[in-house]
């Protein structure tokens, strides 16, 4: 199956190396630095799309696109993805913010095909 990975990206300086962090999630600090999804289930401004080092610019695919996503456990085809305490996406839980759903399924330290949402799972 062919993904055609496209949709809305913003742009941001980095405050910490995330050159090994492409297609976990990110989030927007009060100063509008991009950090590391740290907190699991938090909500995320999007998925980081390439390899910026500290300091360098992050781009990042938001709400309404589709990205690969990096997992951190195994999720299904179709599963709502949240952020781990790595940054990587998980199966989602009750409470938490959901950034994606993915396209097939997925082990730990798989990149997976998603579709990138924001929401918070009731």
């Amino acid at each position: 199956m062919a993904i055609d990975y496209g949709g809305p990206e913003i742009s941001a300086v980095t405050s910490e190396d995330l050159s090994e962090k492409q297609f976990c999630g990110v989030t927007m600090e009060t100063d509008g630095t991009i950090t590391l999804g740290a907190s699991a289930g938090e909500m995320c401004v999007g998925v980081l799309q390439n390899k910026p080092g500290a300091g360098g610019v992050a781009r990042i695919r938001i709400n309404g696109g589709t990205s690969p996503f990096k997992l951190g456990d195994t999720v299904e085809e179709g599963g709502e993805l949240q952020v781990d305490t790595d940054g990587m996406f998980i199966a989602a839980a009750a409470s938490d913010y959901v950034h994606g759903v993915a396209l097939l399924p997925g082990v730990d330290g798989d990149v997976v095909p998603g579709i990138v949402v924001h929401y918070q799972k009731i």
